[in-house]
């Protein structure tokens, strides 16, 4: 109760805020949210009462770190998505779990801007991509073995994406207009795709066929080879559709094409169509910068070479963070046939200053991807950047980003860094005081044995991770119950997460307590409900002698 306010308070702001873009009020007379234990799923969308998986169940400090808005967005779209106007058949599951994939999008882009719902699309297309590897279907699928085939990733991932792109396609005034036909005209009633398909024609008065065909009814993604060259005020754009299109179509593909030229930016509005095709711009200058998905809406690979010095100035020129981030990570690239620890570009005074200058960027994603630099590379003149990093592990806005600078830290002169740990402790988000708990029992002070003793009362993954390194640190065989009762309270992601510091202890220890924890483990290889537990455990149990 004293936290449930704090965890689903944002729902008055959402049904307002859905109620308004759908021109559409909240259709039904209440809405209850419930969080149960032992719960099969995520959540679920039940009309007015919403029940959720007790990791929703958290405290304040708990919320610094990380909040749960997505899930309490997507089962609230569901109302309208789902509920309100339903698929007629799990072929059509999209229908649903689509909207409400892209509600958390929604939901991200009003209350906490571009950039975190730009980074969290972003994160569903990855997600999307990795289950492409080994698995591509129609998102409107009429032929599958079992019903829960259809909840995956297409459905949910694919769908909020493609979603996106349909919505940047035709304008916010026309996607959200249809939206709010579609709902209008099947209220309370079971639809199909094409019904979708309608209410957008009936809007625009254009035949989105084409579209729904290609990305509802056909199954993969584009893959795109892009290069551009530029010759007497021409930019010649050439683009090849390189996927395998005996199985997934030639794609239509209409492209906002971004081109910087004397400091000044130009849309050139073309269509891609054939496999393969070449389009001639006129540019009064050497193109700086070309992008061809101006929107950042795309659901595509695109492999597109840049020189370093157009990649330095899509970083510098950039407002929406994806962008910047691509050029980084193209900048900040291995070099090849590197002997010891990798090198990157940072050799040259240019790329240098782009590093510290991604370490101030104002958004925490490139923030922590300039982090990531210094554990990856061997940087030149390392310690010109540790007062910036420093100022991170300080004073960072984000949480998690502070927190993985204080390990970053502790990774290099240690006990330098013991006035940074020590107020990590006294903050309120525990990704921050696991961190600092983490990097001040490495310094190995005095008080170690007693700071630990402190923080065993806390039951939250990153303090139970910082202890569970320090037990196995100093091989204490006294801390084995400790171990025993937070693995048999443990479920779900912290018994996951916790037993891999687990099965580290049991490799340094000896003697009954190593065989007790080797019966915990093959427990858990046998009975957990989960079947990545259950190969965790099986094979810990191999290592663990």
């Amino acid at each position: 109760a004293p936290y449930a306010k704090n965890i689903f308070g944002n729902t008055p702001e959402m049904i307002n805020f859905f109620s308004d873009i759908l021109n559409y009020k909240y259709p039904w007379s209440k809405y209850s949210q419930i969080v149960v234990r032992d719960y099969v799923s995520g959540a679920m969308e039940n009309t007015t009462a919403t029940i959720f998986m007790e990791a929703l169940q958290v405290d304040d400090r708990e919320l610094l770190d990380k909040n749960w808005d997505g899930i309490i967005a997507h089962e609230l779209f569901h109302h309208w998505f789902g509920d309100l106007v339903t698929s007629e058949s799990w072929s059509n599951l999209p229908l649903n779990e689509s909207f409400a994939n892209y509600s958390e999008y929604l939901w991200a882009e009003h209350k906490y801007g571009v950039d975190e719902a730009d980074y969290l699309g972003e994160k569903e297309k990855e997600e999307y991509y990795a289950e492409a590897a080994t698995k591509q279907e129609p998102l409107i699928r009429y032929h599958y073995k079992d019903r829960e085939d259809m909840f995956d990733r297409h459905s949910y991932n694919k769908g909020g994406r493609v979603l996106h792109m349909l919505r940047k396609l035709v304008g916010d005034e026309a996607f959200f207009s249809a939206l709010n036909h579609y709902l209008k005209k099947n209220e309370y009633t079971s639809v199909e795709i094409h019904d979708l398909r309608l209410a957008l024609e009936d809007v625009t008065g254009e035949d989105y066929n084409w579209f729904f065909n290609q990305w509802f009814l056909s199954p993969g993604h584009p893959e795109l080879q892009v290069s551009h060259s530029y010759v007497s005020g021409v930019l010649r754009l050439k683009i090849s559709q390189i996927h395998d299109t005996t199985y997934t179509p030639v794609y239509r593909i209409p492209l906002k094409v971004e081109v910087w030229a004397n400091g000044e930016k130009k849309i050139h509005n073309v269509t891609l169509d054939k496999a393969n095709q070449e389009f001639m711009l006129p540019v009064p200058y050497m193109p700086q910068m070309v992008n061809i998905d101006a929107d950042n809406s795309l659901l595509a690979i695109v492999n597109h070479k840049k020189s370093k010095d157009e990649l330095i100035f899509q970083y510098n020129n950039s407002e929406r963070y994806l962008l910047r981030y691509a050029a980084l990570k193209e900048l900040f690239a291995p070099i090849p046939n590197a002997t010891e620890k990798p090198t990157s570009a940072f050799g040259e005074a240019k790329t240098r200053d782009l590093l510290a200058k991604a370490l101030e960027d104002k958004f925490w994603v490139i923030r922590e991807l300039a982090l990531s630099q210094f554990s990856q590379y061997a940087i030149p003149e390392v310690q010109s950047y540790m007062k910036k990093i420093e100022q991170i592990a300080l004073a960072d806005t984000k949480p998690e980003t502070r927190a993985r600078a204080i390990y970053l830290l502790s990774s290099f002169d240690n006990k330098a860094y013991k006035h940074v740990y020590e107020k990590g402790l006294n903050e309120k988000p525990y990704s921050i005081v696991g961190a600092s708990l983490s990097s001040y029992l490495k310094t190995q002070p005095s008080d170690a044995p007693k700071v630990a003793q402190e923080y065993e009362k806390y039951d939250n993954l990153n303090i139970l991770l910082a202890l569970g390194d320090y037990y196995t640190d100093v091989k204490d065989k006294s801390k084995y119950p400790w171990f025993k009762e937070n693995m048999n309270t443990g479920d779900g992601q912290k018994l996951y997460n916790f037993m891999n510091a687990f099965g580290q202890y049991l490799m340094v220890i000896d003697g009954p307590e190593k065989e007790d924890g080797k019966k915990i483990l093959e427990k858990i290889a046998a009975e957990n409900k989960h079947e990545v537990i259950r190969e965790t455990a099986k094979a810990y149990l191999q290592y663990v002698k």
